[in-house]
């Protein structure tokens, strides 16, 4: 519509009711959609909170939250297992105690009739500084010492099970010289004697009943003990 024509006060009156009018307009039409917004984030929400339903666990962990907890009783105090209640799927989840390693062999697992596997634990070996930290499967042999892994079988109480036996014996002595090693951390284990992980130092100098000598190499390290020796 012109206004060109109106009176001078009109015209103000004119323009202030129209620019109100189209304001007025513009949130009407806004309506629709923030509803539609309102709706959507209702049902959103109400989805995002089904999923988020607690469920609770039965069999050892019945009771338990999303914590971990030590299994005690019975045959639990010779499993050294930990549990706690996974609230989002409603099963079990285990761990071993502080202390003690996952000795599982792979293909060999310890499964249950409702599909969960049960660690095979161990009691940690001397010199070894980083097994059995909650958390963690990470088992190690400390300086001075090497890895030797062998297959053994475990007695779980109710049955016999194929496990790993790791142990960190002292590296060996040359006529009254300790070798030594670096700290061994592997990943995964196999049937195997990591001794070739011990080694005297570069410029050692032994005597033997032979005279004296110096170690010389050509590695960093040092020469490494032979296995086959």
């Amino acid at each position: 519509m012109s206004t060109e024509f109106l009176p001078k006060k009109t015209h103000r009156l004119f323009s202030y009711f129209w620019g109100m009018g189209k304001i007025m307009l513009k949130k009407i039409r806004i309506l629709p959609v923030l509803f539609a917004v309102s709706i959507f984030g209702a049902f959103g929400i109400n989805n995002a909170l089904g999923s988020l339903v607690v469920k609770q666990c039965t069999g050892p962990c019945a009771g338990m939250s999303g914590v971990w907890q030590n299994l005690t009783g019975g045959l639990y105090d010779k499993l050294n297992l930990q549990a706690r209640c996974n609230t989002l799927q409603g099963k079990c989840e285990y761990r071993c105690r502080a202390g003690y390693y996952d000795a599982t062999i792979d293909g060999s697992e310890w499964e249950q009739a409702d599909g969960t596997i049960l660690p095979v634990c161990r009691i940690c070996p001397e010199n070894s500084p980083e097994c059995g930290e909650l958390g963690s499967n990470i088992t190690c042999c400390g300086e001075g010492s090497y890895m030797n892994i062998v297959r053994d079988t475990c007695d779980l109480g109710i049955a016999t099970w194929p496990c790993w036996d790791v142990t960190c014996p002292i590296c060996p002595e040359y006529y009254g010289v300790a070798a030594m090693s670096m700290m061994f951390c592997p990943v995964g284990f196999s049937e195997h004697s990591y001794i070739d992980s011990c080694y005297i130092p570069l410029g050692t100098t032994i005597t033997d009943n032979t005279g004296t000598f110096t170690f010389e190499s050509d590695t960093e390290m040092g020469c490494n003990w032979d296995p086959d020796a």
